[in-house]
């Protein structure tokens, strides 16, 4: 179903050295507050995670096919990978968002809802819908229902859809200094005030605008934003080229900071503060799942630019499973 400039859309409102089994895979990191390991499922090129509404962890892959995985065991990593999409009608994907009507995935000159009619939990159907796009990368709803896609890939512009799928505006141009001026936006996050925040990837920094586009302010103690996401307290996890991912403020202030195992193309964190990262070029999905008796004062809001007991004053003992504080275990809906 073609629709030119617009599409219907309807959202949800919605460490220290780790030490492994010789079982596990081993991911030799030192991150104060979380231990970190490395799924078991093996999938390449994975460049972005979200959470499907059964509470399923989503894997976009490069090559246009789409992973549900599972924890079948109860220790809080997923093991078990089933296609959700793999046919080849989805070219380079780069950004995705669940909604009732399925799941939307971008990538070249377009947006692809794929739908699972017959509910074996495979997509069978899948419908393109065309817009002012050259190469999306990221799409998010707004709580007023909303959507804005960042079309990064050349196009350099941020678009802002109505819920009935209108385009509402554009903005942004080429550019490396100039608020306004994007090279590469490649993700995007929308608060609850609807003030938006786009990753300028190449530009090495964080836009933030209103909701009609007007520029706000910038951060700039970053590297090559990645991906954005914000918990209820609106504190921002970054991950960067660096490779790293930035604990920030909503002003842009950092409140920690930590390496990473690989470059994230792509994160996702669930209801508990665990932390997933997808990783391209590296070919792993990392996961920091973080000490619980720490993590409780960070969900609050209680991070310092130092995490409580500094590298050292954390015990190196694996933290119980992920527990979701939604109904029947689905990851949180924010």
């Amino acid at each position: 179903m073609l629709l030119g400039s617009c599409f219907h859309f309807s959202i949800f409102s919605f460490a220290f050295s780790v030490t492994v089994s010789a079982a596990e895979p081993v991911v030799h990191m030192l991150v104060p507050g979380f231990t970190v390991h490395e799924l078991p499922v093996r999938l390449a090129n994975i460049n972005n995670l979200r959470f499907a509404p059964d509470g399923r962890l989503t894997a976009l892959g490069y090559d246009g096919r789409i992973h549900l995985l599972r924890d079948t065991n109860g220790d809080g990593l997923e093991d078990q990978d089933e296609l959700f999409w793999d046919k080849p009608t989805i070219s380079v994907p780069v950004g995705m968002v669940w909604s009732p009507e399925g799941l939307y995935v971008s990538s070249h000159g377009k947006v692809s809802l794929l739908r699972d009619t017959d509910h074996d939990g495979k997509a069978d159907k899948s419908e393109v819908f065309a817009g002012p796009f050259n190469k999306p990368t990221e799409m998010v709803p707004a709580p007023s229902g909303d959507l804005y896609v960042s079309d990064g890939y050349r196009n350099s512009r941020v678009h802002r859809f109505s819920k009935d799928g209108t385009l509402i505006s554009s903005w942004g141009t080429p550019g490396k200094e100039a608020p306004g001026e994007f090279h590469l936006p490649h993700s995007l996050w929308v608060g609850p005030d609807g003030t938006v925040y786009v990753c300028d990837r190449e530009n090495s920094r964080v836009q933030v605008f209103t909701a009609e586009g007007k520029f706000v302010s910038q951060w700039r103690d970053i590297k090559k934003p990645t991906d954005i996401w914000f918990n209820k307290q609106q504190v921002a996890y970054v991950s960067e080229q660096r490779p790293s991912i930035s604990v920030m403020e909503k002003s842009g202030k950092v409140l920690a900071r930590f390496e990473t195992a690989a470059s994230g193309h792509g994160l996702w964190v669930d209801s508990a503060g665990d932390i997933y990262l997808a990783s391209v070029g590296a070919k792993k999905l990392i996961k920091y799942v973080r000490q619980r008796w720490v993590g409780e004062a960070a969900l609050a809001g209680g991070w310092t630019s130092r995490p409580p007991g500094g590298v050292g004053g954390l015990g190196g003992a694996r933290s119980p499973p992920c527990e979701s504080s939604s109904p029947e275990g689905e990851p949180e809906k924010i």
